[in-house]
């Protein structure tokens, strides 16, 4: 399978060096054979020299798309949709729209919760976008943001940083970031353990029925 997704991937290239542009017709191909290659469009793979494009990604996801509508080539329709939000996000961006920095950061995070490996996952770029929505006051990018400094994801690990974010969410009335926060003065392992906020955070996670296991020292 992977030798037809290349040699598909270097026939679409080398019609684009020839002619400058896609004529193929791409509904000749075996419809999951475009949902790779247009996969690897949508993140790029520079350890093989395969160069990011996503308009090209979105016009091979929506070929693939209209080919079969079985339950599997759901995924054509899912990236159909995610890549023209992106675009759209992208856009409104440019115009200073915070929701749609955070959407961006959405866009590329890559939870360490999440069992998914998709290729266009950055999780540096996803920070960049965090930290931008961030500092403009948007909660749930400066959640993500301290979690990003807690677990080291897309930029170094700072828990001084994530305290920061957090704390700064906590006071916003988050319970998740009320919990995480009670959870790093509870631990004490890169700042110094504080019981005193410890319960504080707990508590105030606790009375907003934040269900997760809480001790209160």
């Amino acid at each position: 399978m992977m030798k037809a997704i290349f040699d598909l991937y270097n026939l679409i290239e080398s019609e684009l060096q020839e002619r400058g542009a896609l004529e193929l017709e791409l509904t000749e191909f075996d419809p999951l054979d475009l949902l790779e290659v247009a996969d690897l469009y949508e993140g790029g793979k520079q350890k093989w020299g395969i160069k990011e494009n996503k308009n090209l990604a979105l016009k091979i996801y929506k070929v693939a798309a209209e080919m079969n509508t079985e339950p599997i080539f759901n995924w054509g329709k899912e990236s159909v949709s995610r890549l023209e939000n992106f675009f759209v996000n992208l856009q409104k961006a440019s115009q200073g729209d915070v929701e749609a920095l955070y959407q961006i950061g959405m866009y590329y995070f890559d939870d360490l919760n999440d069992e998914l490996c998709l290729p266009y996952k950055d999780n540096r770029k996803a920070c960049k976008y965090f930290k931008m929505a961030a500092e403009l006051g948007h909660i749930s990018a400066q959640y993500e943001l301290g979690y990003c400094y807690k677990e080291g994801c897309g930029v170094e690990r700072n828990i001084d940083e994530a305290v920061k974010w957090y704390r700064m969410v906590a006071e916003q009335g988050m319970a998740e970031a009320q919990y995480e926060l009670a959870e790093l003065y509870a631990q004490g392992r890169e700042i110094e353990k504080n019981i005193i906020e410890t319960q504080k955070w707990y508590k105030a996670a606790a009375e907003q029925g934040y269900d997760e296991d809480v001790d209160f020292v």
